[in-house]
């Protein structure tokens, strides 16, 4: 596990759409736990891999008593209502 930098509002890869993983294979779960130490070392709430420079669908998200969830290929399936923040 390594802490990545986090990439800057301006770096293109921010901008690119995110690639589907095609399968969880041992760079996918390597991939999930760099997000995570280097979420932690942010003080963060929650990473995405393009955040680190790696624009597939991936996604670390803080929980409750310092754990933490790995979503692979996320979609939002409904919604309802705004938010605003």
């Amino acid at each position: 596990m390594a802490v990545r930098p986090i990439l800057g509002f301006e770096h293109p890869v921010l901008r690119e759409k995110a690639r589907k993983v095609p399968r969880v294979d041992s760079s996918v779960v390597r991939l999930l736990d760099d997000l995570a130490e280097t979420m932690y070392a942010a003080s963060g709430a929650g990473l995405a891999a393009n955040q680190i420079g790696v624009a597939l669908r991936a996604i670390v998200v803080k929980g409750d008593d310092n754990q933490h969830y790995s979503l692979v290929n996320p979609e939002l399936v409904r919604g309802d209502g705004t938010q605003v923040g």
